[in-house]
């Protein structure tokens, strides 16, 4: 079927005068355009479906997250009296019993009362860890000879051999 627009007929001729109307192709239909085209149309349009997902998503997420309540001067106060009183707490362990005092609802003098325990086991395995050495720096204590200006010139010579040789079997792996 043809594009043709009737647009006038006359009744005593019975003519009929019809124009085909100038179409311009869509651009928005990707069966119309080449092939490359409507491959990257889709793309965009599929680009443009996900972001619009994701842009709802991160609205649900957003509404539904928790809003953080600001600090009152009183919850500070407590804080600080807490840490005057308790100089043995570090940064750790203070952020762990705050921590522990808003997850159950109690005050940091309770909450270091629950996690005594815990506590001691943090400060008694970072003081193992400080005592035991690594296996590589286990046998590393060995003293290189220091070169002195009133040494003679060759044991200087031979100390600077010896530094040589043992600086070539460590790149080569010898």
């Amino acid at each position: 079927m043809t594009d043709e627009i009737i647009v006038d007929v006359d009744p005593e001729l019975g003519d009929v005068e019809t124009e085909t109307p100038e179409t311009e192709p869509e651009t928005s239909t990707p069966e119309i355009l080449e092939p490359e085209k409507a491959e990257k149309s889709k793309e965009l349009q599929s680009a443009l479906a996900q972001k619009e997902h994701w842009r709802k998503k991160f609205e649900q997420v957003s509404k539904s997250a928790p809003k953080p309540t600001p600090k009152t001067d009183d919850e500070w106060k407590n804080k600080v009296e807490f840490l005057i009183k308790n100089r043995e707490f570090n940064e750790e362990e203070f952020d762990h019993l705050a921590n522990v005092s808003t997850r159950k609802g109690v005050s940091l003098e309770e909450a270091a009362k629950t996690e005594e325990d815990y506590i001691n086991f943090r400060r008694q395995k970072s003081k193992n860890e400080n005592k035991t050495p690594l296996p590589s720096q286990a046998n590393y204590s060995v003293q290189e000879k220091k070169i002195d200006p009133t040494m003679k010139p060759e044991d200087v010579d031979k100390i600077l051999e010896e530094r040589f040789n043992k600086a070539q079997g460590e790149n080569t792996g010898y």
